[in-house]
């Protein structure tokens, strides 16, 4: 149990970019007269500190609703408490899945 939480927690801070911020020193963010802050770098090539910040909370819902669909499947005995497992689960993996698409869309012109 243990091995795998420090796997999916190596993943989420690799998948958000903590390597990169680690290596390359991004700036945290960015502020202009004309547009004011930007917390996300609107380049494909580059990113703040922010970027990543954001991009490993939202993986991370992702996991944690994965893992909470996935242990609504042990609670057959009692079907309300699994139905709102399930639930919750589905709904922390849109949030996140629905998040990083608006951010990749909206910012990055993806």
């Amino acid at each position: 149990m243990v091995l795998a939480v420090a796997a999916l927690a190596i993943a989420i801070f690799l998948f958000g970019g903590g390597l990169y911020n680690l290596v390359s020193r991004p700036l945290p963010s960015y502020y202009s007269p004309s547009i004011g802050f930007l917390f996300v770098n609107p380049y494909l090539s580059d990113q703040f500190l922010w970027d990543s910040l954001i991009a490993t909370t939202l993986f991370a819902l992702g996991v944690i609703g994965s893992l909470l669909m996935y242990q609504s499947t042990k609670y057959a005995s009692n079907p309300r408490q699994a139905y709102m497992m399930l639930m919750v689960g589905v709904v922390l993996l849109l949030i996140a899945y629905i998040s990083i698409e608006a951010i990749l869309r909206q910012s990055k012109g993806l």
